[in-house]
């Protein structure tokens, strides 16, 4: 049922995305649709615009004739698409190429949002975009010393931004908290919100049933009842995963991920921690050898570890076999030697 009503706002959202519309309002509309969550679902479509937007802002012909805003939004959407953006688009709002940005661009409040989220997609070495953090953080600091003469919702987005860039949040909790926002919107769009809400209950609950399989495979591992020294932090360790890869098709991946991210950080406990000297180069040379007659060197505890270790990392390798015809182990057991160095 829920996937049926999702299917159908897809196909409107689609739509929309299909319509003739100007540059800035297909930016807007994409840059909403990443906020909320819901992008995955068009990305062949999202790439195309993009591609469009970028080979026409490109020419050597065409001065830069936009405004602030539109200029830092298609900046950051194309930079985080991995399109090759300069720095130099801005220098049209400096005072000169040496100089700081202009006093003038204070006044626009979305256009000051805009660049300091776009200067934090900066890469190394690139001093126009370390100008525009530190211009816009100062003055997008006095505006919320102003709030009754800002637009309520940017008083809200900018606090947002000032607490923690967009580039650096997790986009599932940023999805999340996005959906309030768009909701109050005055110009939003009834589809895009319905599918947003949809969208995030059906990955949410995706996300439960990996969550739920994690912790069963860690429950039968007993390692929270016989290593007590080693930290129990499944959960935090799932959630870890969800930062990286949220599609509900990724899911193998997902739970592969959280018993990774376990083994590793209970071996580092017991390096850390727990183990002798003499102890830990067993275990070392247990791992290096990758052979399961090398459990009988061990002491109990770390034949647990090793044991789960070692039939974890097979089940992925004939997992890899099985569904891509692919031999990895010899390149898995290499990435856990490396670990347990």
């Amino acid at each position: 049922m829920y996937k049926e009503q999702s299917n159908v706002l897809l196909e409107q959202v689609k739509m929309m995305l299909e319509e003739e519309m100007n540059p800035l309002s297909q930016l807007e509309l994409i840059d909403d649709l990443q906020r909320l969550g819901i992008f995955y679902h068009f990305e062949d479509k999202i790439q195309s615009i993009l591609t469009r937007i970028y080979m026409e802002s490109s020419s050597k012909f065409m001065p830069n004739k936009k405004g602030l805003y539109e200029t830092a939004l298609e900046f950051r959407l194309l930079r985080q698409h991995h399109f090759h953006v300069p720095q130099e688009v801005f220098d049209c709002f400096r005072c000169d190429q040496l100089g700081d940005f202009k006093a003038s661009l204070s006044e626009d409040t979305k256009g000051l949002l805009q660049l300091y989220e776009a200067s934090f997609l900066l890469t190394e070495n690139e001093r126009t975009l370390e100008l525009a953090r530190e211009f816009t953080t100062k003055n997008l600091k006095k505006k919320l010393e102003k709030k009754k003469v800002i637009d309520p919702e940017l008083v809200v987005l900018i606090e947002h931004a000032i607490e923690l860039p967009l580039h650096w949040r997790m986009l599932r909790l940023e999805a999340r908290w996005f959906i309030d926002i768009y909701e109050k919107r005055r110009e939003m769009c009834p589809a895009i919100l319905k599918l947003a809400k949809l969208d995030f209950n059906i990955v949410q609950a995706s996300h439960q049933m990996d969550l739920q399989y994690a912790l069963r495979w860690w429950k039968s591992t007993s390692f929270s009842e016989r290593l007590k020294f080693s930290r129990d932090r499944l959960v935090e360790h799932f959630f870890w995963t969800v930062g990286i890869i949220f599609d509900p098709e990724y899911g193998y991946c997902r739970r592969m991920k959280t018993k990774v991210v376990a083994l590793i950080t209970t071996i580092d406990d017991i390096y850390d921690v727990y183990g002798t000297l003499d102890e830990l180069e067993l275990f070392t040379n247990a791992v290096e050898r990758w052979d399961i007659k090398a459990v009988d060197s061990l002491p109990d505890y770390m034949k647990m570890c090793y044991l789960e270790l070692y039939n974890s990392v097979n089940e992925m390798a004939y997992d890899s076999m099985k569904e891509q015809g692919v031999y990895i182990i010899p390149h898995l057991s290499k990435a856990v030697c490396f670990t347990s160095h």
